[in-house]
């Protein structure tokens, strides 16, 4: 659909459809009205191909993220960027709102640019509600697009996913605490966490395979040391049965490790002690932090392959899911 196309639509010249749509003057209200409603309908989005020198290349590839201040999500993107720019592509960077009408103005912006693929990052797209895979599919269907670390698999020939397996990651961590000897668990989940019910669905599954075994969770938690230390006394004060903590971020998990120690209480001895992420600061830690991997670098390689493959005709599998892995270091072997 062109500017020309809605110009014969709404009965008018290209040049007033022009004014409407950079939102000049020199239209009346009711013509105005007629052809907004027209844009919209046929989901007009401007070509901007030719504003751009280097898009005129058509190596562009959009990326949509909706968090670039985790260090996570900012480790991805990097990866990403390294991968594709090694295969002489250029990557836009696209920071969107959690909404619908956020992921349908970060859509729009990148097939303004006329990019040749777009990679979808952050929790919003594996969100359940409904409006994330409907923009994603309605919007995008002329090009491939990779939901990044979503376990879905999409009817739409052209959307991949490639995705982390965080419910049975919590689900084995429960397992291992159980197997070392835990009874009494608790999980801490940082404050906002999207996939909260994911890893909560994950711990509660693990523990109604270990009968015995009971469970609690904090949520609500800063990502920082502090709040772990804060959490560490609450939970010795409200449940001090406690044998087994999960941490979902590796700061918190840092908090209550010293915390423990600065308490007298041994680890893993009397309470074993598991992370999520945060692979380097759980190696060095003293006692060494056992962690579930998030897998996240060989996510966004995979990722960024997967994109490159399907823009050079190679064959790949529609969805790729990735099982976290534990590594158990000195908190739970006892």
């Amino acid at each position: 659909m062109t500017i020309y196309d809605i110009a014969k639509l709404a009965n008018c010249s290209a040049s007033t459809v022009s004014r409407v749509i950079n939102n000049r003057g020199g239209v009346g209200s009711k013509k105005r009205e007629e052809i907004e409603s027209l844009l919209r309908k046929h989901n007009y989005v401007p070509d901007e191909n030719a504003r751009s020198l280097v898009m005129q290349t058509n190596n562009m590839i959009g990326i949509l993220v909706d968090n670039t201040d985790s260090e996570h999500m900012t480790e991805g993107i990097i990866r990403i960027e390294y991968e594709l720019m090694e295969q002489g592509y250029f990557c836009f960077i696209k920071r969107i709102a959690p909404t619908k009408e956020g992921i349908t103005d970060g859509i729009q912006t990148l097939l303004r640019y006329r990019v040749v693929g777009v990679l979808c990052m952050g929790i919003t797209f594996r969100d359940e509600r409904t409006y994330v895979s409907k923009e994603v599919a309605r919007y995008l269907s002329s090009v491939p697009v990779i939901m990044v670390n979503h376990m879905q698999v999409f009817p739409n020939p052209n959307i991949y996913s490639v995705g982390t397996d965080e419910r049975t990651g919590f689900e084995n961590c429960v397992n291992l605490l159980a197997e070392r000897g835990c009874q009494h668990l608790v999980l801490l989940l940082d404050k906002g966490r999207r996939s909260g019910n994911i890893i909560r669905s994950g711990f509660d599954l693990g523990l109604r395979n270990q009968p015995g075994v009971t469970g609690k969770v904090y949520d609500g938690l800063a990502i920082t040391m502090e709040a772990g230390a804060e959490v560490c006394k609450q939970i010795l004060q409200e449940a001090p049965e406690t044998d087994g903590i999960i941490a979902c971020r590796a700061s918190i998990g840092v908090g209550v490790l010293y915390t423990l120690q600065d308490l007298g209480i041994k680890v893993p001895e009397q309470i074993a002690l598991i992370s999520e992420g945060g692979n380097n600061t759980c190696r060095v830690c003293r006692p060494a932090m056992t962690n579930l991997d998030t897998m996240l670098t060989l996510c966004a390689t995979l990722s960024a392959n997967t994109i490159l493959d399907v823009l050079n005709g190679r064959p790949v599998a529609h969805s790729v899911n990735l099982q976290l892995e534990l590594h158990e270091r000195a908190t739970t072997n006892r």
